[in-house]
């Protein structure tokens, strides 16, 4: 995903065993909406604000001293590093999800794009071929 090229690799995570609170403040400060969920490297699944929302929605603010594991998607979908934007936008609308962690050959997390992340880069493609068809027309 050439996005991680222009944002960075850079993805935060949180263990299974860590409280809710815990990941909401881990989130809270960098202003992310998800945190990799992972043991020893390895991805176990996702972590987002809304899962916590529908945990505390169910059962309740106590969720929140509970641990990330109980509330998780550990059906997390996640791409390549060689996955196109198009590829992206159609996984996280098939699969309602807004966030896809980036995974190399050896299963190891390089990355995660978010919804922001794709639809800033559709976005600045499309800039890029108005201002080259301006130029053309032009004779820039």
């Amino acid at each position: 995903v050439h996005l991680l090229q222009t944002k960075g690799d850079s993805a935060l995570s949180v263990e299974p065993s860590r409280s809710v609170q815990e990941a909401l403040e881990t989130m809270f400060e960098p202003g992310v909406g998800s945190l990799l969920v992972c043991d020893r490297g390895r991805l176990l699944g996702l972590l987002t604000e809304r899962h916590v929302a529908h945990a505390v929605a169910e059962r309740g603010p106590s969720c929140l001293n509970g641990v990330v594991r109980d509330i998780m998607d550990g059906q997390a979908v996640y791409v390549s590093p060689e996955s196109g934007i198009d590829e992206c936008m159609t996984l996280m609308t098939e699969c309602r999800t807004r966030h896809l962690p980036v995974l190399d050959d050896d299963d190891q997390v390089v990355g995660i794009v978010s919804i922001g992340d794709v639809v800033k880069a559709l976005i600045d493609d499309k800039e890029f071929e108005i201002d080259q068809l301006q130029r053309y027309i032009t004779g820039r």
